[in-house]
């Protein structure tokens, strides 16, 4: 055989060779094409599709609600919220924040709103004052329209608390109200009247904060507005001079009897004087409900009555923790209002309120939720003649001058014409 017919058969050899490798490789591509894209009936299918994204709901609560030292609260409202986490398939951060004036949550929502939009939660809870400065601000969003007929007429009176002329901003939650407590051996019964001749009559001192750096003390305040002062539907508060003249006579007489002196000055809180309640140094004072509740496991038959009034007529002031909504998305919009929905349920509204010594704002589970031994109907009634705080933007230079003319009347630095004089002429200048 030739070298060249040798060679023209070894040529052919590796041309087969590379032949069937070709195929080898085809076949091996193919089978890797297929392996990577599953068949469905013979058929190529389309690449898979990533698994959802679970929502996250960012959730700010006050350390007054949400206190770490008070872990059996914490229980009660993490239960809840997971138990909506886990039904509504989302995620749900829990943040506590300080209600300090000073870097609180209220500070922090301002902060974040002008220079950090992204850290705001989706809701958080504000009492009132906030939430009249968080709703100017535009940091808050209105709730009109968004919750069901049953939520809203649950709430009856309550409502007013987060309406800012007349629209629906906060979702009131939980609230405290305010009222005399008396200890057992005071003298005090349940059939006294609670009008300014009957209480001076019985010449039982009454304690009260009477402190207030800005604005006015709720005691003085609810009892002008009973004599006839107002607050206009944007929540200012009006000037009546007859108003402040009778009220100031009556803290006059007061001081005169000794039944009301400057010491309440030193009070900001019922805080400042409970130690000295539940020694039964101090005989009749005004607390909050909360402090109230609390003061019944140690006393459990003091009793109860509405602040003193011109008439006697029973006025108390509404104030507590209302539901905000922050974010503008409308997914997130719509899990905040079924998350509220949810923890306004009333089976929630009375863990919630046993848990934190609060009253609920859904009528219906008073009885529920009240402590025992607490009258439901006296409750049910403050309720119906409640009043709104005033907040320190509201009350403005009138507030102001209101507080001072009462502290110089309980000091005996001026009678009550005095005082009320020289508020008038102050007013008058500024108008």
């Amino acid at each position: 055989m030739s070298r060249r017919h040798h060679q023209t058969k070894a040529h052919r050899g590796w041309i087969w060779l590379g032949l069937m490798l070709v195929v080898v490789f085809s076949w091996g591509g193919a089978a890797q094409a297929q392996d990577a894209t599953p068949t469905v009936d013979g058929g190529p299918t389309a690449t898979p599709t990533p698994e959802p994204i679970t929502p996250t709901l960012t959730i700010w609560w006050p350390d007054t609600l949400y206190s770490p030292d008070e872990p059996g609260v914490i229980e009660v409202l993490q239960a809840q919220t997971d138990a909506f986490a886990a039904s509504a398939g989302v995620n749900i951060e829990t943040r506590i924040k300080s209600n300090a004036e000073v870097g609180g949550l209220m500070a922090t929502l301002r902060s974040a709103d002008a220079v950090a939009p992204a850290a705001l939660p989706q809701l958080t809870l504000l009492r009132r004052q906030d939430l009249v400065t968080a709703q100017r601000l535009g940091i808050i969003y209105s709730l009109e329209g968004r919750f069901s007929s049953g939520v809203i007429g649950s709430l009856e009176n309550m409502l007013q608390l987060g309406q800012i002329s007349e629209e629906l901003y906060g979702l009131p939650y939980m609230v405290q109200l305010e009222h005399v407590v008396y200890q057992p051996d005071s003298g005090i019964t349940e059939e006294d009247s609670w009008d300014y001749e009957s209480w001076f009559e019985r010449g039982q001192p009454l304690v009260f904060p009477g402190r207030r750096t800005r604005g006015l003390n709720d005691v003085f305040y609810l009892q002008y507005l009973e004599s006839g002062g107002s607050l206009l539907s944007d929540g200012t508060l009006t000037f009546n001079p007859a108003s402040l003249t009778q009220t100031l006579s009556f803290y006059e007489q007061a001081s005169d009897e000794g039944l009301i002196d400057g010491f309440v000055l030193n009070y900001g809180s019922p805080s400042d004087y409970l130690p000295n309640f539940l020694s039964g140094e101090i005989q009749a004072a005004i607390f909050n409900s909360r402090d109230y509740f609390r003061i019944l496991e140690q006393i459990p038959d003091v009793g109860v009555a509405p602040i003193p009034t011109p008439e006697g007529r029973m006025v108390t002031l509404l104030d507590g923790w209302m539901w905000v909504l922050v974010t503008t998305d409308a997914e997130e919009r719509q899990l905040v209002i079924d998350y509220i929905t949810e923890m306004m349920s009333a089976e929630n509204q009375v863990a919630a309120a046993q848990a934190l010594d609060m009253v609920p704002t859904r009528r219906t589970v008073l009885t529920q939720a009240l402590p025992e031994g607490v009258d439901v109907a006296f409750y049910r009634n403050l309720i119906s003649n409640a009043r709104l705080p005033l907040s320190d933007n509201e009350g403005g230079t009138l507030a102001r001058a209101l507080q001072e003319a009462f502290a110089s009347v309980v000091t005996l630095e001026q009678n009550a014409e005095a005082a009320a004089e020289e508020v008038i002429e102050e007013e008058t200048r500024s108008e």
